[in-house]
């Protein structure tokens, strides 16, 4: 069984280290003493107009394809990439052997894989998009 006057000693430091911490200004509760913080120290801020890019803003760059609004999308990118490569992989499994190349079967497993996930990306972005637009309007 605990010792019940040692526990109540306990709570009534630790009561009396909140008080007092509520008092202070700038006060800080540790181990059930109550001890008053110097000032914080201040972070030092880039100031925004010296800064010259936004570092919020993606840098437009020739290898990504332009969505609907004309910014340059991941997701349509790799869409755009997954789509022809299934759709190449189908149009040359019609084909045994190409020259000296052998071309496998179409695996509809192994495509589906690969495209499904990446479509589900680019609907779901859209759908995500087109669900904000909405809300910033009301």
């Amino acid at each position: 069984m605990a010792d019940t006057s040692a526990l109540s000693k306990v709570l009534q430091a630790a009561e009396g280290a909140v008080q007092a911490a509520g008092t202070a200004p700038d006060a800080q509760v540790t181990m059930g003493q109550a001890v008053v913080a110097s000032a914080p120290q201040q972070v030092p801020v880039p100031d925004p107009t010296l800064m010259e890019d936004d570092p919020t803003e993606v840098k437009p760059t020739w290898y990504w394809i332009k969505d609907a609004r004309g910014y340059g999308s991941v997701t349509t990118t790799l869409v755009f990439v997954a789509f022809w490569i299934t759709t190449v992989s189908y149009i040359l499994s019609m084909f045994d052997r190409v020259g000296p190349l052998s071309i496998r079967p179409f695996d509809v497993a192994a495509c589906s894989s690969y495209f499904i996930p990446l479509i589900t990306l680019y609907f779901g972005r859209k759908a995500t998009e087109a669900w904000k637009e909405t809300q910033t309007k009301k």
